[in-house]
């Protein structure tokens, strides 16, 4: 009975021990340095070939107690194109052509040492131990807030050809434990431009630039010789204004009929008829008298 009690408390005790180890191994561990890489303002872009596309890149190192190794930073663009450009922590670019650097947030001196170093890489879910040598963090579990460090870059597309591209940041660590942090990719299509209009300056004359055909104004007839004297209608006026035509007040002339005069008496010879016919007259009545 005894034996059976004292096998009873030693397992007690043993479980005891363990879970104090475990707690005591959670306490001194403390938290590890988790460091992400992100890409903000480029996925799902179009720009037009030739244009400027700005965008900002981050490395984050949360619960930084331990010293995570940076050499350098580098953009990979790959697709249509394929290109790498390298920039040091403080944003001067070191390799490669077509972005300038922006430093927004960039490592403090206080925050480079050296130490243990060790990190999270919370792209893919598992840690990597670098071994003690300098890097940025706090360091021997000094803890505090996040470390951030952003940049702006600004990326000349004239050096891109047209298509689909994908952009990865990557945070060189120099240490073949883990020699990059890399972030997720960006996808981005390069479109071309459109090219400029050539309807208006070529084209006939309904173009804006074309040639514009104007009418020319009516030729001037020839002169009569015998014209007028102010040259309008062709005829000649007389001094006396018996030609027939008459002019109007408004500069044009009209022409009028011609009209005949009336004689103010008997035409010759209607007279003598009329002379004969009264003798004739007379001389029958004389003679029918002379007959009763």
């Amino acid at each position: 009975m005894q034996s059976k009690s004292r096998t009873k408390m030693h397992r007690r005790y043993a479980s005891i021990g363990i879970t104090i180890a475990v707690v005591i191994m959670m306490v001194l561990s403390g938290p590890v340095s988790a460091v992400t890489v992100g890409i903000t303002g480029l996925d799902g872009t179009t720009p037009t070939k030739g244009d400027s596309v700005t965008f900002d890149v981050t490395a984050t190192i949360e619960d930084p107690d331990k010293y995570v190794p940076i050499d350098n930073f580098s953009l990979d663009i790959t697709g249509a194109t394929t290109t790498e450009v390298v920039f040091s922590t403080d944003g001067t670019v070191l390799s490669g052509s077509g972005i300038t650097v922006v430093a927004v947030t960039s490592p403090l001196s206080a925050e480079y040492g050296h130490g243990y170093g060790y990190g999270y890489d919370s792209n893919v879910g598992y840690g990597y131990d670098f071994g003690y040598g300098y890097g940025y963090g706090y360091g021997y579990g000094a803890g505090g807030e996040d470390v951030e460090y952003k940049y702006t870059i600004t990326l000349d597309t004239s050096i891109l050809n047209t298509g689909a591209h994908e952009a990865v940041l990557s945070l060189n660590t120099g240490n073949s434990a883990k020699p990059s942090f890399d972030s997720p990719s960006a996808s981005f299509t390069i479109e071309a431009a459109s090219s400029p209009s050539s309807g208006g300056s070529s084209g006939g004359g309904s173009g804006s630039g074309g040639v514009r055909i104007v009418a020319a104004d009516d030729t001037e007839e020839p002169e009569d010789d015998t014209g007028s004297g102010d040259g309008t209608d062709g005829t000649t006026d007389s001094d006396d204004g018996t030609d027939g035509t008459t002019d109007s007040d408004d500069g044009t002339n009209e022409t009028t009929p011609e009209t005949t005069e009336k004689p103010s008496g008997l035409l010759p010879g209607f007279e003598a008829v009329f002379a004969i016919a009264g003798l004739l007259a007379v001389a029958y009545i004389v003679r029918r008298k002379d007959i009763e």
